[in-house]
């Protein structure tokens, strides 16, 4: 998901809440609306990710073979 720019207002309601750095509102004019925490497209690609194996380690022994010099 890519998100260009920056929101400019916001309207809640039909009527404009916040433009130009400033909050207009009403006092008692909102209400909460339950949400469940964190977003659903976002963090089911992070259990997804997490469920992909990572890389392990080989222990070798270091390279002792001829090295060509590039000059």
């Amino acid at each position: 998901m890519k998100c260009h720019g920056v929101p400019v207002a916001t309207i809640s309601q039909g009527k404009i809440v916040y433009r130009d750095g400033k909050l207009n509102i009403t006092r008692g004019s909102g209400r909460y609306i339950p949400r469940p925490t964190g977003s659903t497209y976002v963090y089911s690609r992070v259990h997804q990710r997490d469920k992909i194996p990572r890389y392990v380690k080989v222990d070798r022994e270091p390279y002792t073979g001829p090295v060509v010099k590039l000059d």
